[in-house]
């Protein structure tokens, strides 16, 4: 269930359905496609290698947990404050299919600062495998 809420599906449909467009049906389903299996791809990364690369850097787990709730706090705070410049929205049109699916759709969108984390939440429980 955490993993699902941290995937926030109903949030994902809208930023995907808003990035689409009138994309025909086929370039739909080549993004979707590209999309489902770039997040896979990330997840199963960040399962299997995730804390050897955290190791390979010197990180341990407590101290990723406290950068991902400063990071979490920071775009919080990104959200309430007001903005003193604006951006202008990039054309979604314009990029290619395979941009549009990995980025920004699969990472930070599908994949986020959270969904890294996720994965070590329960391993990080169970009988002192990371510590």
């Amino acid at each position: 269930i955490s993993l699902l809420a941290v995937l926030n599906p109903v949030g994902v449909s809208a930023i995907y359905i808003s990035l689409m467009g009138d994309r025909t049906q086929k370039e739909l389903d080549g993004i979707t496609i590209k999309f489902t299996l770039a997040i896979i791809v990330i997840l199963m990364l960040s399962i299997w290698l995730g804390h050897s690369f955290l190791q390979l850097f010197g990180i341990n787990l407590p101290a990723f947990e406290c950068a991902g709730g400063l990071i979490l706090v920071l775009v919080g705070l990104n959200m309430i404050l007001p903005k003193t410049t604006s951006q202008p929205h990039p054309d979604t049109h314009s990029a290619s299919h395979a941009s549009i699916a990995i980025v920004p759709l699969a990472i930070p969108i599908g994949a986020g600062p959270v969904f890294f984390n996720a994965p070590f939440y329960p391993l990080s429980t169970q009988a002192n495998i990371y510590r």
